[in-house]
């Protein structure tokens, strides 16, 4: 494997999985709190992850050199596999509430 391949998966790896700790990080400090409060954090604090991890793909492709397909690809399947848990969450938080 190539050094820019390489370089291309940990760093996809590594800001998908900053999006899905950071996700679950405002989960949990908002799960305790009113519902006004936990949609403010949980929901708008996706504009804030998203606007940061578009920050830093935009600036890893221009700045280091990676293979673009590996680098989003790899992002792109931690990121997936992050909102389906996120949502798992919110769900399971939702049916808890209802009951």
């Amino acid at each position: 494997m190539t050094t820019a391949i390489s370089t291309s998966l940990i760093l996809g790896t590594l800001i998908g999985a900053c999006y899905v700790i950071s996700a679950y990080a405002s989960f949990r400090f908002a799960l305790g709190r009113s519902q006004r409060v936990f949609l403010l954090v949980a929901l708008g604090g996706v504009g804030v992850r998203l606007l940061v991890a578009a920050s830093l793909i935009a600036l890893v492709i221009a700045l280091v050199q990676v293979n673009q397909a590996y680098f989003l690809g790899s992002f792109f399947s931690i990121f997936v596999i992050g909102l389906i848990v996120e949502v798992t969450m919110l769900h399971r938080k939702q049916l808890g509430a209802s009951r």
